[in-house]
């Protein structure tokens, strides 16, 4: 009988990290090791300008002086892996006319207007029924603070943000004229001092989402403040996100109101059936 002989493989561990290497990209994604204390070191942090007036894509390095022209150029810029990124945004309205596409493997995205005086509109035509304005997946920590939001009155589809990442803040943002303003899966949030105006839905929080919601108003005609699947949202503050009897509905979720809890579940059933199950009560 011949004898076979087992070898245990031998994990390959990467100690060089190459900006545009996508041979280090596959290897991590099948399992194979990385040395994280060399790693820290190769790792980068970058901290690009974007001025849709000035800015030119085609030389542009992020500088003040050599400023991008459209926040997709300025991600494009970017390495697979970033340790920390900082996108500053200058006054004016953006439309890109796709979905912005955040996906690379960053620690720390932030994104934000240049200072607080900057006026920075993110926007799509009604016509443009894509997904999401900005659509974020891998990084591990995201803020987004002091820009606004818009699809023109298109209420029928398409989101302002999509995000799965680990966790995020998002504060100080206005969102208007769109269908869902704040869409997630499976992260852990705070969305703080925001105000919503003329949706379908300000938080659609999806599987296993933790979200606390913290100072938010929604200024008028915003059908339901709160869509919950599987999830958990903590909504603090004076005002509820929503002007409707309807502003909250859950399946397998829960929703609380400061300190009390006003909808377990809306459970549908193959026949259309609805059973609340829970306290609907908000006194």
């Amino acid at each position: 009988m011949s004898k076979i002989q087992n070898k245990m493989l031998e994990s390959q561990v990467i100690t060089n990290l190459e900006s545009d290497s996508e041979t280090d990209f596959l290897s991590a994604s099948v399992g194979k090791l990385l040395d994280n204390k060399k790693l820290d070191t190769e790792l980068k942090s970058y901290t690009l300008i974007i001025d849709g007036t000035n800015g030119n894509d085609s030389t542009a390095n992020g500088t003040l002086s050599k400023p991008f022209k459209t926040i997709k150029a300025a991600y494009d810029y970017l390495p697979d892996f970033v340790n920390t990124v900082n996108l500053k945004i200058k006054d004016g309205t953006y439309d890109e006319g796709s979905t912005i596409q955040l996906y690379k493997n960053i620690i720390n995205l932030n994104i934000s207007s240049y200072d607080e005086n900057s006026a920075v509109i993110i926007s799509a035509e009604q016509s443009n029924t894509r997904d999401s304005l900005i659509y974020i997946s891998n990084s591990h920590k995201v803020t987004i603070d002091n820009i606004s939001f818009t699809r023109n009155e298109n209420l029928s589809s398409g989101n302002c943000i999509t995000i799965d990442c680990t966790s995020f803040d998002i504060t100080n943002c206005n969102f208007e004229d769109s269908y869902i303003a704040i869409k997630t899966s499976c992260s852990n949030g705070q969305i703080d001092n925001c105000k919503f105006d003329n949706l379908y839905c300000a938080i659609n929080a999806n599987k296993a989402s933790n979200i606390l919601s913290t100072n938010n108003e929604s200024i008028q005609n915003v059908q339901y403040g709160i869509i919950c699947n599987g999830s958990i949202v903590i909504n603090y503050g004076e005002n509820l996100i929503g002007t409707t009897d309807d502003y909250i509905t859950t399946l397998y979720g829960r929703v609380f109101m400061t300190e009390t809890e006003v909808a377990v579940a809306s459970i549908i059933n193959n026949s259309g059936e609805i059973t609340s199950i829970g306290n609907t009560d908000t006194e």
